[in-house]
């Protein structure tokens, strides 16, 4: 007889015993990586020596065995098979289905309302039992990887054709500027765009589990809007801007050169201020005194398309107004091509130097008094400087030079310096904004 059978096996102490008791009770979240190398050892050991080496319950190892396949087709570094199962998989899917319905169409879609569907579709099924918790919507999510970030864009609505729109623009602005024998410098877009003395942010920095989140310190004049005005020429030559602020009177402070201030009750673009603006800013752009044959383009705001403004523009100014279809100004108008999104941010950082350096004056009630118009009007300038010629180039030849546009190219686009006929024409600066394609008829009393 083998004596090492005789041998009394050693009594294991109490505090083994916890520590064995207390790894079986313990719940370990595994990945599938791990559990295919458990696996691999079984197979070859087997399910007590495995699950003595990587510390795992007998048990455990040969459930993990016979889902080998389900285990085949998870990431390797998934903790899988985690968590309560879904208990309405039909609910879920047609959920689904209604949340990218909605989003297709552009509308945005909550957490009360994912919630408050669920119920109804529960109804319908006849499950009484659903309660669509919070718990189980952030489950729900979890599961479809649905998420809630912050809105980034408040888009137009399309026209159903709009592509075949956008071929049929872009082939009238190549014929425009082949039968006139146009160039880059001859071809403009104007745009307007509404801003407010107090740039502030909608996020802020603080500590991980802050239950409120106070919004920047800030002037109290986020309401307080005003307009500007902005164009550019496709040589990526930079016109001077044009303000409208919301008052009746001209400001009386000392307003820095090179930018165009009006003024009108409702802060925004009209007939009077557009043909204003012809006026001072078209007609002074570079090489417009002797060649003042040109384009403009512009979206379909009521202001643009006035006869008056047309009138003017055709017999006056001798330029062809260049209307982009509705539902398409982001994709054919040049200053949203790239323009628009550099400039406010250059805005915010302007804002946020004078809220951090400036010397600030206060009101009799504690509050910090707004920033001046000439501010506003130095941020602009400041702001517009910094968008570079190359920027506004790649932005015309994406929205409206497309490859199939032969632009004539002449040597009044090589780094022209002439400003014009008026000799006071202010330097080149500006300002680009977000088009508007209804008719708009200035800020409501609800928006001061």
């Amino acid at each position: 007889m083998n004596r090492r059978h005789l041998r009394p096996r050693p009594i294991a102490s109490s505090k083994q015993k916890m520590e064995k008791e207390k790894i079986r009770k313990t719940r370990r979240p595994f990945t599938a990586g791990f559990k295919f190398s458990v696996i691999k050892i079984a197979k070859s050991k087997g399910n007590r020596a495995a699950g003595r080496e990587f510390g795992v319950d007998e048990s455990i190892i040969r459930r993990w065995r016979a889902n080998e396949e389900l285990l085949q087709a998870l990431p390797r570094n998934k903790k899988a098979n985690r968590g309560k199962k879904c208990q309405h998989p039909a609910i879920e899917q047609d959920l689904v289905k209604w949340i990218r319905s909605l989003r297709v169409s552009g509308r945005d879609v909550t957490t009360m309302q994912i919630r408050m569907k669920a119920l109804d579709l529960a109804k319908s099924r006849e499950v009484n039992s659903f309660l669509a918790s919070p718990n189980w919507c952030f489950r729900f999510m979890q599961r479809h990887k649905l998420s809630i970030p912050l809105m980034t864009t408040v888009g137009q609505k399309q026209p159903e054709d709009w592509e075949e729109k956008m071929v049929s623009f872009r082939g009238n602005v190549a014929k425009l500027v082949d039968n006139k024998s146009l160039s880059r410098s001859k071809v403009g877009n104007m745009d307007e765009v509404p801003l407010t003395f107090d740039a502030s942010s909608y996020r802020a920095t603080t500590e991980s589990g802050d239950t409120s989140v106070k919004v920047p310190v800030t002037t109290g004049n986020e309401n307080n809007r005003f307009t500007v005005v902005l164009s550019c020429l496709g040589d990526g030559t930079k016109l001077p801007p044009m303000v409208i602020f919301r008052r009746v009177t001209m400001p009386r402070e000392k307003l820095p050169k090179g930018i165009v201030v009006q003024c009108n009750k409702k802060g925004w673009m009209t007939e009077e201020l557009m043909l204003e603006w012809a006026n001072r800013v078209w007609r002074g752009r570079p090489g417009a005194c002797f060649s003042p044959r040109g384009a403009l383009i512009l979206d379909s705001m009521s202001a643009h398309t006035a006869p008056g403004v047309k009138d003017h523009f055709s017999k006056t100014l001798k330029t062809d107004l260049v209307i982009i279809p509705s539902g398409l100004t982001c994709k054919l108008q040049p200053l949203e091509g790239g323009v628009n999104h550099l400039f406010r941010t250059q805005i915010r950082t302007e804002w946020e130097k004078c809220m951090q350096e400036g010397i600030h004056s206060f009101t009799t009630s504690g509050k910090m008094c707004t920033a001046t118009f000439a501010d506003v009007c130095q941020w602009v300038l400041t702001a517009w400087g910094k968008v570079t010629r190359e920027t506004i180039v790649n932005s015309f030849r994406k929205t409206v030079f497309s490859a199939n546009i032969e632009v004539n190219e002449s040597e009044d686009d090589v780094d022209s310096d002439d400003s014009g006929c008026d000799p006071e024409a202010p330097a080149m600066s500006l300002f680009h904004s977000e088009s508007v394609e209804s008719d708009f008829d200035g800020f409501s009393e609800s928006d001061l």
